[in-house]
């Protein structure tokens, strides 16, 4: 019984830690998102690109789990491969001092959304 309990207490130790590291990185990562500041010319080219991002994201994720495998290995590759995508496509948007901001951005949400599902 008391290996049960220790074994509850540090699991429950561990999501913990989980949820302040994506919560630390959800703040780190919007701190960066307002430091791009998107003009008003570029609004709608800047949210049409997010938009396919995040779709892009999902999409990746739900393919992956059906092919299976080792989503450890599987996942941090892709979510690389669709960050130099949508950085490729940020660059035509964005100017290169907001390209450092939304670049620093990019990492550290990809890093909240592996912590979240539980692959970092």
């Amino acid at each position: 019984m008391r290996r049960l309990c220790a074994l509850g207490l540090l699991l429950a130790s561990a999501l913990a830690g989980a949820a302040a590291t994506s919560t630390q990185l959800a703040g780190d990562a919007t701190a960066q998102l307002q430091r791009v500041a998107v003009t008003p010319e570029q609004a709608e080219a800047f949210g049409a690109a997010m938009k396919a991002y995040f779709d892009e994201r999902r999409g990746m994720f739900r393919r992956l789990e059906r092919q299976g495998g080792d989503m450890d290995v599987r996942a941090p590759r892709e979510l690389r491969r669709l960050e130099a995508r949508v950085t490729q496509a940020m660059s035509d948007i964005l100017t290169p001092e907001q390209m450092a901001h939304f670049a620093a951005y990019l990492q550290l949400e990809n890093e909240r959304y592996l912590a979240r599902a539980a692959l970092r």
